[in-house]
């Protein structure tokens, strides 16, 4: 077994991820190459390590971190945190040497500090350091699609579910586009600016760096990356972004007009993008972060997510874990004063130093 760890991508290293990532189990949009590409494109970073572990001359696991500096401490994470879901490591979790491998290798690279590690990661990184902090974080809510009798995917409650959009729902009408058509992202960032999201100061798409970065998305992404689209009549009125990876969807940015919020069209989207999505062989969805209503009226079953401070330094992981904490409180607090919140979301990316 081998580690290399590059500190720039070679075109070798591209081909290899690209294989593992495309033939993992393991996989997810966030330890693809393509976001780690996107990432690099669109903001920047001069710094940052490829954890590389080699069996019989093959890749087989890796770890992509960027480097930044939070609350005046350097460390490698995966950027940018509001947007990620799920683990980095693109590694089997039950391969208990590797496993050991790449911990001894982020414990040698400097402080780690990671948004949404899912709690199975969790138990597999602290059988291997007990230099390890984490605080809960959020829930991720999924769920599996299932066909009925007729060949149609079977959704729980479905006429309950559409019943706030009966009256409008002939002219309703999903059309699903890839990366293959970037154009189709002005059609969902128009919605995001006259959605109640945005009246409410948490719209996806409330600077040009985050278009920016979805359109590197799309780019790199290609037919893994979904733009799917509502519309009434021929009116754009709904939009959902999101990742295809092997047989599962990964839910990324949901939003619509205000002016249809009495039609609930969050899920009457989400409906007709689950019985387009079961013709295409994908058999799970994960909604990502949080616990909204809308996704609990799909599904009951979650996984709890954490922040993760790998560290050698105990003050570090102390320091990161109470200064989160502080900042979780802080949180909860503008989430119930809106015009605060907008505030709070305006200068966020100020607090962030680039390394």
């Amino acid at each position: 077994m081998k580690t290399i760890i590059y500190k720039k991508i070679e075109s070798k290293l591209l081909q290899d991820w690209v294989y593992l990532w495309e033939n993992s189990p393991y996989a997810n949009y966030v330890n693809s190459p393509y976001w780690f590409l996107s990432v690099m494109e669109n903001f920047k970073y001069k710094d940052y390590v490829i954890i590389c572990v080699y069996k019989s001359n093959h890749l087989a696991a890796l770890v992509a971190l960027i480097k930044e500096k939070k609350y005046c401490v350097d460390f490698y994470t995966v950027p940018p945190g509001d947007f990620v879901c799920g683990t980095p490591f693109l590694v089997d979790p039950k391969d208990a040497k590797i496993m050991r491998v790449l911990v001894k290798k982020l414990l040698e690279t400097g402080n780690i500090f990671i948004d949404n590690v899912p709690e199975d990661i969790i138990a597999c990184l602290k059988k291997n350091t007990s230099e390890i902090d984490f605080a809960s974080y959020s829930l991720n809510y999924y769920m599996s699609l299932h066909k009925d009798e007729t060949g149609q995917v079977f959704i729980r409650n479905k006429k309950k579910l559409m019943r706030r959009a009966h009256d409008i729902e002939e002219k309703l009408k999903l059309k699903s586009f890839n990366g293959e058509n970037p154009d189709i992202l002005k059609i969902a960032f128009a919605i995001d600016q006259e959605s109640r999201k945005k009246t409410r100061g948490y719209n996806a798409f409330s600077c040009e760096d985050t278009k920016g970065f979805y359109g590197s998305l799309a780019k790199h992404f290609k037919k893994n990356f979904l733009i799917n689209i509502l519309y009434h009549g021929n009116k754009p009125i709904a939009y959902e972004m999101g990742f295809v990876v092997g047989s599962t969807f990964f839910c990324s940015q949901i939003s619509s007009l205000k002016e249809y919020d009495r039609y609930s069209l969050g899920r009457v989207l989400l409906i007709k993008l689950f019985e387009d999505l079961v013709t295409k062989n994908v058999n799970t969805i994960d909604f990502g972060s949080g616990d909204d209503h809308v996704k609990k009226s799909f599904t009951k079953e979650y996984r709890a997510l954490y922040k993760v401070i790998i560290s050698k330094k105990i003050v570090i992981r102390n320091y990161l874990k109470i200064t989160y904490q502080c900042k979780n409180i802080m949180f909860n607090y503008l989430q119930h004063h809106m015009t605060a919140y907008s505030l709070y979301r305006n200068i966020k990316t100020l607090l962030i130093i680039r390394a």
